[in-house]
């Protein structure tokens, strides 16, 4: 017999977090749910005091409509998990084998107590799940493990042979399954289980398209990227087999040994993940290596799937299908639109780390099933025709991979996190879908935290752990154990510090309106003035600049910066900011950049959220206007969500700057940006408002200039966050429209879209002063900044 290890796979954007997160998944002790103040679990009737045993699947009406969905602990458009050891595999006749359940991590060496299990193979002995503080206990810890090596079928062929694609799969289950033991099960299905291929990306130093001349064929890469590498097949996570969960490990299509070509989170994708419930649920059958049926009787109906970034997309996008049994999704760092993922308001914004990828050379880079790797080209030629890099417009290449067109169908309790400082997948992707399920009604709490892409069990530990083990308790296991009455948020604060919350955007969040004074080419003013200040100020735009440079040097002339007095008290911003900006522009094509900084005594900046916008997207977000050199246009840009709390003593800065160097396309340096500042203003979401904003720095009308600090250029910190919005419907007169053919076919954006970032601010200004519950504002598109 094999001996099954716990293995962890990395991802490609997430081997750090995944590496971490293995150790956590091992078995650490647990201590009590920090999340919840609800009482010890209490068992269904049918359940005794000791021991529950799994209640039948709860009846979700299935759908027809495709979803995704993925599981977990690796990353969002790139990310992994390390629990390292080998594979397992299948005995020669395809048979279940029986093997150790084995903990290699120091961490596991140490179960959780509980009562001992027995181990027999007897009936009559078979060691039943035990449950503690509302969460199943490590009781299977040791004990033989049943595994299996299958296919799973699917409705969808996705390169074209007239077959149906199988996904390959490893089950992991306890062995007291095969002596009439039912048990929930978590799914985890990534592309990343053979690692990535070396793939040629986009030269992102090239001149802007305009919309006064046609739009330009596109090319594939020819910059060279490496991928990662190979992190071996599909594997375990003795964190939910030890407690009594089947886990089942999945290539995602397309890749390593699942057939067809990967599809980038579409409906087809979304009709495999729905595939890989019905089998764990028992409505399809599933295939040995041998062609055999494979059913699932040791199942309770019961499912759950978890992952970190393109792992966890894939679980939402199944719970988009509304597919019946899929009772419960943890992700982490997902995204829930992909449009937003290489774009933010028409321009191309790279997710950090990766410039020059976009969805053409992404499915090359995933597409690890070797023997389909020639036939799959057609797809990467279809994705670079439809992807638009040179207008960065909306279309319905994009609309088919937004989660939100579909949000009407999700009824899956969702416990999902994100990295206040993840600037891979944007943190506008994870809160715009938690407001979204709360304003539906769905079962749903948000975790954030103070790092990037990352597992947040890397984070917070047992902080995590413990929300995750109660979520799966509750909703697989059927535990009542009151996590649904948690409060909605736990946040983790600029000093480590965790505080829970009844909601979020904060509590009292309300937009207080910003406006700069003249000399932002050294350091203006922003004051809560009531009236505007006159005058035009100007920057040059030069990408060979970073960000981090332009924030540090006191007087430069490639971007304006406008600070406020040093704050009296701390002030906290929670939500959506945005700016309503009055611009010019010496070349008819331009990038917009924004960041909002807290800039300390000692001259350190830190970069709190971050804004972009392509001004001939300023109307719409599927259509291109011109924009005519020396025209002044009123363009509202959102920066992407955030919670942050500026320090007494610390200034709060905006920095206006044109291509930014970490994720613009770079066009020749030399274009001027003029923005006028009698009418132009910034809406900060700060809990008190105008009152809480004036109380810390000021009333504005005093015009007291705030004093310059000198900045140290080493000390300057780089945590970012973008945002995108709907299009409006007002264009400039004489302007001319210029419609991508891809789009032509949209009728119009999902009502769920992108909100406007000042629709948005007073939406959510309006909820925090009339309850503190937060309906969703806007739920999903970007309002493409402009």
């Amino acid at each position: 017999m094999p001996t099954v290890k716990s293995t962890h796979h990395f991802r490609r954007r997430f081997a750090a977090a995944a590496t971490l997160t293995a150790l956590v998944f091992t078995g650490l002790p647990l201590t009590a749910f920090a999340m919840t103040d609800a009482p010890p679990a209490q068992p269904d009737a049918t359940q005794s005091s000791s021991q529950a045993s799994p209640s039948a699947p709860s009846e979700i009406a299935p759908s027809s409509t495709p979803s995704s969905s993925s599981t977990p602990t690796s990353s969002t458009p790139p990310s992994s998990s390390a629990e390292a050891t080998a594979p397992p595999s299948a005995t020669p006749t395809g048979e279940p084998s029986s093997t150790p359940s084995q903990n290699p991590d120091p961490a596991e060496a140490t179960p959780t107590p509980s009562s001992p299990a027995t181990g027999t193979a007897s009936a009559a002995a078979v060691q039943q799940p035990e449950f503690a503080d509302g969460m199943a206990q490590p009781v299977y810890q040791g004990k033989d493990l049943i595994t299996e090596e299958l296919w799973i079928p699917t409705p969808v062929d996705t390169d074209g042979d007239g077959q149906n694609e199988r996904l390959r799969a490893t089950v992991y289950r306890p062995k007291d399954t095969q002596n009439g033991l039912k048990v929930p099960t978590v799914i985890r299905m990534s592309p990343y289980n053979a690692g990535a291929n070396n793939t040629l990306v986009h030269d992102m130093k090239r001149e802007l398209w305009d919309p006064s001349k046609p739009i330009p064929k596109p090319t594939f890469g020819t910059v060279p990227s490496s991928g990662w590498f190979n992190t071996g097949a599909r594997r375990n996570y003795p964190f939910y087999t030890d407690r009594g969960f089947a886990f089942v490990s999945i290539d995602s299509i397309g890749t390593n040994g699942s057939t067809g070509c990967t599809q980038m989170l579409n409906a087809k994708e979304a009709e495999s993940t729905k595939a890989a419930v019905d089998w764990v649920t028992g409505r399809i059958s599933g295939l040995d290596l041998q062609g055999n049926s494979v059913t699932t009787d040791w199942s309770s109906g019961k499912v759950g799937m978890w992952g970190i970034s393109y792992l966890g997309s894939q679980a939402i996008l199944a719970s988009t299908t509304g597919v019946a049994g899929l009772d419960a999704i943890v992700p982490m760092s997902p995204l829930s639109n992909f449009y937003d993922y290489y774009r933010v308001g028409g321009a191309v914004v790279e997710p950090t780390g990766y410039n020059g990828e976009d969805l053409d050379n992404y499915v090359k880079l995933v597409s690890t099933n070797r023997p389909n790797e020639q036939s799959c080209q057609a797809t990467s030629q279809e994705f670079l025709d439809q992807q638009d890099r040179a207008t960065g417009q909306y279309s319905d290449f994009w609309n088919e991979r937004n989660f939100f067109a579909n949000i009407g169908k999700v009824t899956t309790p969702t416990l999902i996190s994100a990295g206040l400082k993840d600037w891979n997948v944007r943190n506008d992707q994870t809160t715009k879908w938690f407001l979204a399920l709360k304003e539906r009604g769905v079962p749903t709490k948000l975790l954030l935290h103070q790092q990037d892409h990352v597992d947040p069990a890397t984070v917070a530990g047992s902080e995590w752990t413990n929300m995750l083990n109660k979520w799966f308790t509750r909703y697989l296991f059927n535990v009542q154990n009151g996590v649904e009455n948690a409060p909605d948020l736990r946040i983790q604060r600029e000093d480590g510090s965790w505080q829970n919350e009844p909601s979020w955007p904060a509590v009292g969040s309300a937009p207080a309106a910003f406006r700069p004074l003249s000399g932002g080419n050294g350091s203006g003013g922003l004051v809560l003035a009531d009236a505007p200040k006159p005058g035009i100020e100007s920057l040059s735009d030069d990408g060979s600049i970073t960000s981090g440079t332009l924030a540090s040097t006191p007087n430069s002339q490639n971007r304006l910066l406008y600070a406020t007095a040093p704050a009296k008290s701390a002030v906290r911003l929670s939500g959506f900011a945005n700016a309503n900006l009055a611009l010019s522009f010496s070349r008819p094509a331009a990038n917009i950049s924004l960041q909002i900084l807290d800039r300390a005594p000692d001259g350190t900046a830190t970069v709190v959220t971050r804004g972009w916008a392509d001004p001939q997207n300023r109307n719409s977000l599927t259509s291109s206007e011109t924009v005519v050199p020396g025209t002044e246009y009123q363009i509202d840009i959102p920066f992407i969500s955030t919670d942050y709390v500026f320090k007494a003593g610390n200034q709060l800065e905006i920095m206006l700057f044109a291509s930014d160097a970490e994720s613009n396309v770079l066009p020749p340096a030399g274009t001027v940006l003029s923005a006028n500042l009698g009418r132009s203003q910034f809406s900060l979401p700060l809990v008190g408002g105008t009152v809480a904003g004036k109380a810390a720095f000021g009333d504005g009308n005093t015009e007291v200039t705030p004093p310059v600090t000198k900045p140290d250029p080493e000390k300057v910190t780089d945590p970012r966050i973008v945002d995108s919005g709907q299009p409006g419907e007002n264009t400039e007169a004489g302007a001319e429209t210029v419609v991508n053919p891809a789009a032509s076919n949209l009728q119009r954006l999902p009502d769920t879209g992108t909100p406007s970032g000042i629709w948005a601010l007073l939406g959510l200004a309006a909820v925090a002063v009339l309850g503190g519950g937060f309906a969703v504002l806007g739920s999903s598109l970007r309002r493409r900044n402009g």
